[in-house]
């Protein structure tokens, strides 16, 4: 079953000439997303309880989005806490999702002690074992934000090459802002110097 989430206003953003990737959200709320009876919450969880890294991921999921039942009472409270104690759980246990969304909870210090370190870890391992472009894309995210422009562009350009389309965004950015980094020509890629006469 997919959450229903309310669509982001774009009208209240501002852009940072310094940082033009930060997009700052006013007005974002989510609303308790997840539908379910207390019967399938209780057989998720009691899945969960018994090692199956889908239901932990699922269960994870429901506590970091929150969950009510048909008729609007909540199931589920939302707690970053128990979310990442869940994701940790599925990411031990090889969840490639959870290796990832627990990558972003540790580097955005989300419920957990931020360690900028071991987000990268758990990524990198999402990233082997999935070979996913929103993982390189994350992992990039987490380089420009603790300030290594290098790696960043590095790991925007892995999402590019494999199809990533809003990698081809966060690269134009850098190029446009002159910020891809240090010893990267500032070329983009596919388009070739000109040529002498």
């Amino acid at each position: 079953m997919m959450a229903e989430r309310r669509v982001l206003n774009t009208y209240n953003t501002v852009i940072d000439s310094e940082s033009p990737w930060r997009v700052t959200q006013r007005g974002w709320n989510w609303s308790y997303g997840y539908k379910t009876s207390v019967s399938e919450w209780q057989y998720l969880l009691a899945r969960a309880r018994n090692g199956d890294r889908e239901a932990e991921w699922e269960v994870a999921d429901r506590y970091a989005d929150g969950c009510k039942d048909k008729r609007g009472k909540v199931i589920v409270r939302r707690s970053a806490a128990k979310a990442a104690q869940w994701l940790r759980r599925a990411a031990e246990h090889g969840c490639s999702p959870a290796q990832n969304h627990l990558g972003i909870l540790i580097g955005n210090g989300k419920g957990v002690r931020k360690n900028v370190k071991e987000a990268l870890f758990w990524m990198r391992k999402a990233f082997r074992d999935a070979g996913d472009t929103c993982v390189a894309h994350n992992i990039a995210i987490t380089y420009r934000e603790n300030g290594d422009l290098k790696a960043a562009f590095k790991w925007f350009r892995r999402a590019a090459d494999a199809g990533d389309g809003d990698a081809l965004i966060q690269l134009g950015i850098h190029y446009y802002w002159g910020k891809p980094s240090v010893g990267i020509h500032k070329r983009p890629f596919g388009v070739s110097a000109p040529q002498q006469r």
